[in-house]
């Protein structure tokens, strides 16, 4: 839901398909509130159902698919100015029409009766929908010409069939969405309260049921009432104090509340520990500064256009970018440290160049529509890539020529591989992108099953080891409650009513429970043998629950009261450790975050020099010796000379792979590989050579010394190595359960070791 507003959004994707050219979904959104009725029904619209009214004196509106409005307002001469949210502008369209145009390029081109007629991206590549005769909207079609057809009847949508056969069908009660029954047969349904026609329940076809309340005076939100697959109850409540204020109050009744601007853009945020997220915004919207619960402040500044051209961190550092005055794209990055990265766009926005801290240039190959064909770094080592008549891609060679070629269906999905060497590996799907099985190169099938939401409940191996995952989804989360291996033991998962873990048993019935505080951080761990460990944090300068994480480990005692202790620097980088007997260890970093120095707890230094494109060049020990490190342009390490001025050399082939390393004695060690890359042949100083031959899966199954002795290896249809032979037909068998795990093995005398 939204939070601001209080109203339900109900979002599910019902058809997807992806090309380099285009992202294809067709998706369907609930939001509480509006009365129109669309072709889902009422309440719904879809991800093309959008359209472009005005409405004087107020502006140009844009409701897009999930029924979100986008003000443009009237600029008192006739036209309509940018959007206040998301920086989108508004002109005339051919046949007039308007064209919205948003900052990613993409522009969405409505007709004179204000409905979408096509969505071009920044390379002109088009989306474009097609209406019967009274203006419904009958067939989508892709840049490449895929369709997705509509089946409209009285007005409401009945099913939509994808490019590749699959239809997703839609029953109404009335004039309401009642049932939606997917590809696979999967269904959900909908129930409308009554009183105020809103959505009121969910249920899908695991089981797992949704209900929300209304305030009974307005469509806003005060609760939403989940029943698990498993009967298990958690409610969520939403209060509104005034207009501008929210409490969300989550399953565990802790309390986080909000506060919002006009426009509804977050101003505080205030966690379940009094801990307070403090933003300020620009008139138009734009983040000028987050102040932290630990009092720092991350701050941005932005140019003309509104895009940003300098970010300071909690610490004060600063990172700079420069734009085009044109066009606005970032062609220079300055770090904090002096150095720079440059970028050249064409006049369509596409990189075509880039030239790395290191001064190190890759140039970038574009088609017409906007893909990458070719890259030549600065050893002038190009990659290519070639696209179908779809504008899939279907090969790649790399710089040693080697191809890699791809096959796909009608959904664009990568039904085959074809390495370089010529292994072909295979995929099979079902629904949206559901990996229904993996054949190898071997023609060995490991298989998946899968539930109504998508999740996965088993995975089957090619030697039938069949893996089962038990599902249930608690205050919104997917969870894992148990896990039950090929041999039929059972791992189990406690989770709490806000889906947060807070214990775990094995198939001994062993368990180990988590306290946990009201961050949801983990403050305690009881082991099954009676052991615990308590935990401690510090507030992380620049965290927060909303921006990925409020805190830092400081403590950790054990049961004996054993207390190791951690202290950061105020970028949230680990400087010290102490151990419980006092000793410390400490780490220095410079501005881009790399290590300078590690003192030891017995006082001894290290120290680190780099250069200035932040590769490290030299270590100095404790006692002064230096160690000397050279590299070549792509960043592998070519030299390396020891604290005994000893010289060791490396180089390398066009991909990247070590194949001569020469020690300081002149001894040179030689690799050669395969066309997977798999090392066929080893060299010594003294030319003795180990050829390795390999079976289709890349295993090795021969390896024959400088003396012509061969080993072999076998293996079983999982991948166990279950039988070794040497070269005096020697041999050793080793058994495997089906987790994998190796139970017995007989010697060349037939003498057996069972492992239990």
């Amino acid at each position: 839901m939204h939070l601001f507003t209080g109203r339900l959004a109900e979002y599910a994707t019902d058809v997807a398909w992806t090309g380099p050219r285009c992202r294809f979904v067709f998706a369907r959104a609930y939001n509480s509130g509006r009365w129109d009725e669309g072709t889902l029904g009422s309440g719904w619209s879809h991800t093309y159902e959008r359209r472009i009214e005005e409405r004087p004196p107020y502006g140009l509106v844009e409701v897009d698919g999930r029924g979100v409005e986008l003000l443009f307002p009237a600029d008192g001469l006739g036209g309509y100015g940018p959007c206040i949210r998301g920086g989108a502008t508004v002109s005339r369209g051919v046949g007039g029409g308007w064209a919205v145009r948003y900052a990613s390029g993409t522009v969405y081109q409505y007709r004179p009766d204000g409905k979408l007629d096509f969505i071009a991206d920044n390379n002109d590549s088009k989306t474009r929908l097609e209406y019967d005769q009274s203006g419904v909207l009958v067939r989508v079609v892709d840049p490449v010409g895929g369709a997705l057809q509509l089946e409209v009847v009285d007005g409401l949508i009945k099913s939509v069939t994808a490019k590749d056969g699959q239809r997703i069908q839609y029953t109404y009660i009335g004039r309401q969405l009642a049932v939606v029954t997917d590809a696979r047969g999967f269904t959900t349904s909908y129930t409308y309260d009554p009183s105020n026609g809103e959505l009121s329940s969910i249920t899908h076809s695991t089981g797992i049921k949704v209900e929300i309340t209304y305030c009974a005076d307005t469509d806003k939100v005060t609760q939403v009432r989940q029943t698990s697959a498993a009967g298990r109850v958690t409610v969520t409540r939403i209060e509104y104090p005034d207009a501008q204020k929210r409490r969300f109050i989550d399953p565990l009744n802790r309390v986080t509340e909000y506060e919002y601007d006009p426009l509804g853009r977050l101003l505080k945020r205030v966690d379940a520990d009094g801990s307070v997220l403090a933003i300020t915004r620009d008139s138009e919207g734009r983040i000028l500064s987050m102040q932290y619960p630990d009092g720092s402040m991350r701050s941005w500044s932005y140019g003309p256009d509104g895009k940003v051209i300098l970010y300071r961190s909690t610490s004060g550092l600063e990172t700079r970018v420069i734009r085009d005055p044109v066009t606005g794209y970032p062609i220079t990055l300055i770090h904090p440290d002096g150095s720079r990265e440059q970028r050249e766009f064409d006049a369509r926005g596409n990189l075509i160049r880039q030239v790395d801290t290191h001064g190190q240039q890759t140039l970038y190959t574009v088609n017409a529509a906007g893909q990458v064909i070719q890259v030549k770094d600065s050893q002038n080592r190009v990659t290519e890539y070639v696209y179908d008549t779809d504008g899939q891609l279907v090969s790649t060679k790399d710089a040693a020529d080697g191809m890699t070629e791809l096959a796909r269906d009608t959904l664009g999905r990568v039904v085959s591989t074809t390495s370089p060497g010529a292994r072909v590996t295979r995929t099979e799907y079902e629904g949206i992108g559901l990996v229904r099985a993996s054949i190898d190169a071997a023609g060995k099938r490991t298989t998946n099953e899968y539930d109504g939401l998508g999740r996965r409940t088993a995975v089957a191996l090619p030697n039938g080891a069949r893996t089962e995952f038990t599902w249930d989804r608690i205050n919104g989360k997917d969870v894992i409650l148990e896990e039950k291996d090929p041999q039929g033991y059972v791992w189990k998962t406690i989770h709490d009513d806000a889906g947060q873990i807070v214990g775990q048993e094995d198939p001994l019935q062993r368990r180990t429970t988590y306290t946990l505080d009201a961050l949801g951080r983990v403050v305690r761990v009881d082991f099954p043998d009676g052991n615990f460990t308590l935990m401690r944090y510090v507030p992380r300068r620049g965290g927060c629950q909303s921006c990925g994480g409020t805190s830092l480990l400081s403590e950790i005692e054990n049961a004996q009261g054993a207390v190791t202790k951690f202290f950061y620097d105020p970028e949230g980088r680990l400087v010290r450790t102490e151990q419980p007997d006092g000793t410390a260890a400490t780490t220095e970093y410079d501005s881009m975050g790399r290590v300078l120095s590690r003192t030891r707890a017995d006082g001894g230094v290290e120290r680190l020099i780099y250069s200035p494109g932040g590769r490290l060049t030299a270590t100095i020990d404790p006692m002064g010796f230096v160690t000397r490190t050279e590299y070549t342009p792509s960043g592998m390490v070519s030299r390396v000379v020891d604290t005994r001025d000893h010289a060791s050399s490396f180089r390398f082939d066009v991909l990247d792979r070590l194949v001569a390393a020469t020690d300081a004695l002149g001894f040179v060690r030689a690799t050669s590989y395969g066309p997977d890359g798999e090392i066929l042949e080893t060299a010594d100083a003294n030319g003795h050579v180990v050829k390795t031959r390999y079976d289709e899966l890349l295993r090795p199954v021969e390896a024959t010394d400088p003396l012509l002795h061969t080993v072999k290896r076998t293996y079983d249809e999982v991948g166990n190595c279950i039988r070794v032979e040497d070269e005096n037909a020697h041999a050793w068998a080793f058994g495997f359960n089906l987790r994998g795990l190796k139970t017995s093995e007989t010697d060349p005398n037939n003498k057996v070791t069972q492992y239990s």
